[in-house]
């Protein structure tokens, strides 16, 4: 991934670039994760969403959720009755996501919302639970986020 260093750009051109690399990289971001951290990526994510002690109905929002890897785990882990909300700024990470999910019957209760994490577009107490990914790297602004 390119050094996006903070000292070298505004907060403007470093969205920019960090919105231009994603949108590149889209199609082959889940192979890229895969190959960069051995699979082991597979792992980390199911034991991310299992120790978010998450419950049957419960509604989640996958904050920086990319492709959706940790979304659909949710979805999983919430039941035919609970939702994941998948909240991107990359239409492309969010459409890549979207043509591998949706041909599964889990991939019907994400919900894929394009946004800015630093401007979540949902009321407070709308999830049940919140996560975020290795997108949180890319956050410019941490304490408008969260």
């Amino acid at each position: 991934m390119p050094d996006f260093d903070l000292k070298k750009f505004d907060g403007q051109k470093k969205a920019q670039l960090i919105l231009g690399y994603f949108n590149t990289v889209a199609h082959k971001y889940d192979m890229m994760n895969t190959l960069l951290s051995f699979g082991i990526h597979h792992q980390w994510k199911r034991t991310a969403v299992r120790m978010m002690g998450l419950n049957s109905g419960d509604k989640i929002l996958d904050a920086c959720g990319g492709t959706g890897d940790l979304a659909i785990l949710a979805a999983r882990a919430v039941g035919q009755t609970g939702q994941a909300t998948l909240y991107d700024f990359s239409s492309a990470m969010i459409n890549a996501g979207r043509r591998n999910k949706n041909n599964s019957p889990i991939g019907k209760r994400i919900q894929y919302v394009q946004g800015d994490a630093q401007q979540i577009s949902f009321q407070d107490n709308s999830f049940n639970a919140a996560m975020v990914g290795f997108g949180i790297r890319n956050v410019i602004h941490m304490e408008k986020a969260f």
